[in-house]
């Protein structure tokens, strides 16, 4: 994988101004890291020592500060994005699950290459029993706090992420599509995501974990119909990929 490509993209979550190392390569001290990113020290070895799993959240109040929203979100997103960075702590999983006052930060990744989409079906297998059986637009998950070693949990949670479900060599471009609130589900009335598109350069890619979930890759128009199946964020984005190519 050519990492290049998310470093690329999240330019567009750093502070005005900062260089390449002020987000993404600097590696924070321990101090500096249990201020900005209270509960990183619970992890070791990828695993919290209370058993519970940590995830990073925001709260409602200040995500929504300005105003409630809905949808993807690109424009004036800025805001939105310091808060997150600046706002955002771990919290055990079992706490916030279903706690809509608590926004769980959810890092999402669409994977394209010449006009077709990676579309993936949750399986039994899977961890997220709510969404059994729907399918997804999207390659992502909780970040958690071993997320943060490397100077910021989001970028962090995203390679990842990429890295746990998928089996990618190829190179690729990745940008910033916009933040995603949805809340007719349950799932969405709790988590926020933060979507990104990555466009490679080869179709070879595939499922890690085929015990958990399914893939391929397709057009829009052949996931038409599959689209009252899709998970409410893969809905959104599938009405976005349409409008906007």
């Amino acid at each position: 994988m050519d990492r290049r490509g998310w470093d690329d993209a999240f330019v567009g979550l750093r502070p005005s101004g900062a260089g390449p190392g002020d987000a993404v390569s600097r590696q924070p001290s321990g101090d500096e890291r249990r201020k900005r990113f209270p509960g990183s020290d619970l992890a070791k070895g990828g695993r919290a020592i209370s058993g519970d799993e940590q995830v990073l959240c925001v709260r409602r109040s200040d995500l929504f500060a300005a105003g409630e929203w809905s949808g993807l979100r690109g424009d004036g997103i800025q805001g939105l994005l310091r808060t997150m960075r600046e706002r955002s702590f771990f919290m055990p999983r079992a706490m916030v699950e279903e706690d809509p006052g608590y926004q769980q930060v959810i890092p999402y990744v669409v994977f394209g290459h010449g006009g077709r989409y990676l579309l993936t079906r949750r399986l039994r297998a899977s961890s997220e029993r709510r969404l059994h059986r729907r399918y997804s637009l999207g390659v992502g998950g909780h970040i958690n706090p071993r997320d943060a070693d490397g100077g910021d949990p989001l970028l962090g949670g995203m390679r990842r992420e990429w890295e746990e479900e998928v089996v990618y060599r190829g190179r690729f471009e990745a940008r910033l599509l916009g933040l995603l609130k949805e809340e007719s589900s349950p799932v969405g009335r709790v988590h926020v995501g933060v979507v990104f598109l990555a466009e490679g350069d080869t179709d070879e890619i595939a499922i890690r974990e085929p015990d958990k979930l399914r893939g391929e890759l397709r057009s829009l128009a052949e996931m038409q119909a599959r689209y009252s199946g899709m998970e409410s964020w893969s809905q959104v984005i599938y009405r976005h990929l349409l409008a906007h190519g």
